[in-house]
C-alpha cells in the first residue's frame, strides 16, 4: 500500500543539489537569471506541480526565493492551478486527514463514471466534526486540544498539496470559533474570530478579532461588533464576504445572517424574515450559486432516502429588502443514503457526495438545468471503511507560502 501511494505521487523530476552540481560542471544554476528561472518553472506540468517546487527549494537560496516573489505565485496560480480546479476529497482518521484529490468536470458532457483519486498528503488531526472549505488551495482547520479536563479547538492553516501546517497564536479564551476568508483586492487571507468565555458555546459571543496572514508577525487585533451575537452552522465566503448565520442568544432558531467584510472588516446584518426562515434554518447548507449567497435544503417533509426526494434551492436576490428565490426540484431514485450538499460546480451543476461510504463512493451530479443527475464513483481512497470523507470542490494547488 505505501510503496503504491509513494509511486502515485512521486514526482518525475531529478534534483540535483547546488553543492554536488559545482562540483561537476562549471555552470552555476545560481547564476541564472531570476526571470529565467520564473520561466522555466512556469512551465511545470500541472498535475501535483506543488510537488515540484518542493523539491526545487532545496536546491539553492536563489531557487527558493524565487518561489516568494508575487510574479511567479501569480503565473502559476492564476495560469495554472486556478484554470484547472480539482476535486479535493478529505478523508478523516481518528488522528489525521489524508488528502486526494481527481479532476473536477467543467461541463454535464464532461462527467466519467469512474475516476480514480490520487494521493496528496496527509496532516496529523485530531478528529472535528465541523465542516470546512478551502479558498484558493488553503483550509483552514481545528484541532481538538485536550489539557486537562477541558479541551478547546485551536485553528491553523494547512495547505493539502504540501502538506504545509500554519499553527495561529494563541487565545486566552475558553470557547474559540474562526472564520478564514480571503481579500481579492488586497490579496490577503484573513482569519475572523469571535470568543466566549462560556465552554459550552452558549450565549453572545463577547470579542471579535481578525488575524491577517502573511505579516512577519502574527498577531490578533480586535475588531468593534455593534450587534452581539451568537453564531451557528456553516459559512461560505463569496468574493471577500463572510456570510453566516447566527441568533441572539444561543438558544433560539437563526434570526439573522452575518455579513463580514475582509476588505474593510466591518459587520453587516441582515434579519431572518419568517417567510424566508428555511432559506438559512439549521437543515440548509450556504453554498456559492453565480456569485450570491444561495442554500440548499431537503423539501420538507421529504429527505433524500432509497426514494426519490426532492430539495430547495434558495437564492438571495435583494439582501436590502431580505428577499429569496425558491426553486423546487425532484431526484430520481437514487438508491442510496446519507447525502449532503457539497455546493454548485459553474451555474447548474449540483453536487451530492457521501457522509460516511463503506466499500463504494459516489459523488452525484445534479443538472438543473437538464433535470439529469449522473453517478460518478471515486476510487483510490483505500482508508473508506466507515470513514468520513469531506468533498470540497474548486481546489487548486497553490504554491504560496503562507
Amino acid at each position: 500500500m505505501k510503496s503504491q501511494r509513494q509511486n502515485d505521487t512521486e514526482v518525475c523530476l531529478t534534483i540535483t543539489p547546488l553543492t554536488k552540481l559545482s562540483n561537476s560542471t562549471n555552470v552555476r544554476v545560481d547564476s541564472l537569471p531570476t526571470d529565467l528561472l520564473i520561466e522555466i518553472f512556469s512551465r511545470f506540468p500541472t498535475k501535483h506541480i506543488a510537488k515540484y517546487i518542493a523539491r526545487c527549494r532545496c536546491v539553492s537560496k536563489l531557487w527558493s526565493s524565487v518561489f516568494y516573489r508575487p510574479e511567479f505565485t501569480d503565473v502559476l496560480f492564476l495560469t495554472k492551478s486556478s484554470s484547472i480546479p480539482q476535486l479535493l476529497f478529505a478523508c478523516q482518521t481518528q488522528s489525521e486527514l489524508l488528502f486526494f484529490s481527481s479532476p473536477q468536470p467543467q461541463g454535464p458532457d464532461e462527467n466519467p463514471s469512474l475516476v480514480t483519486a490520487s494521493y496528496l498528503t496527509r496532516v496529523p488531526f485530531n478528529f472535528s466534526s465541523e465542516r470546512f472549505s478551502t479558498i484558493n488551495g488553503f483550509l483552514c482547520l481545528r484541532d481538538d486540544i485536550v489539557e486537562g479536563r477541558k479541551s478547546s479547538k485551536m485553528p491553523f492553516i494547512c495547505n493539502p498539496s504540501t502538506g504545509q501546517r500554519l499553527p495561529l497564536p494563541k487565545m486566552e479564551t475558553v470557547g474559540q470559533k474562526s472564520y478564514f476568508g480571503y481579500d481579492p483586492i488586497g490579496k490577503q487571507y484573513k482569519l475572523l474570530s469571535m470568543t466566549s468565555s462560556n465552554e459550552k458555546y452558549k450565549g453572545n459571543w463577547k470579542e471579535y478579532r481578525v488575524l491577517t496572514l502573511g505579516t512577519e508577525k502574527l498577531s490578533w487585533r480586535r475588531m468593534e461588533c455593534c450587534v452581539p451575537h451568537c453564531p451557528v452552522h456553516n459559512e461560505i465566503c463569496i468574493n471577500g464576504l463572510l456570510y453566516y448565520r447566527a441568533n441572539g442568544d444561543g438558544f433560539t432558531k437563526v434570526t439573522m445572517v452575518v455579513c463580514f467584510d475582509f476588505r474593510s472588516e466591518k459587520f453587516s446584518f441582515m434579519k431572518v424574515t419568517e417567510n424566508f426562515s428555511k432559506a438559512v434554518d439549521h437543515k440548509a447548507t450556504l453554498i456559492n450559486y453565480n456569485g450570491k449567497l444561495s442554500s440548499l435544503r431537503w423539501e420538507e417533509p421529504y429527505s433524500l432516502s432509497r426514494r426519490t426526494g426532492s430539495f430547495v434551492l434558495w437564492v438571495l436576490q435583494d439582501s436590502e429588502k431580505h428577499e429569496w428565490s425558491k426553486h423546487v426540484y425532484v431526484l430520481p431514485l437514487l438508491g442510496i443514503e446519507s447525502l449532503y450538499f457539497v455546493g454548485v460546480i459553474g451555474t447548474d451543476e449540483v453536487v451530492l457526495s457521501q457522509d460516511y461510504p463503506t466499500n463504494t463512493f459516489y459523488l452525484f451530479y445534479c443538472n438543473i438545468k437538464r433535470n439529469s443527475i449522473v453517478r460518478r464513483e471515486i476510487q483510490g481512497i483505500k482508508e473508506l471503511n466507515g470513514s468520513r470523507v469531506r468533498t470540497l470542490l474548486n481546489h487548486v494547488e497553490n504554491v504560496n507560502l503562507m
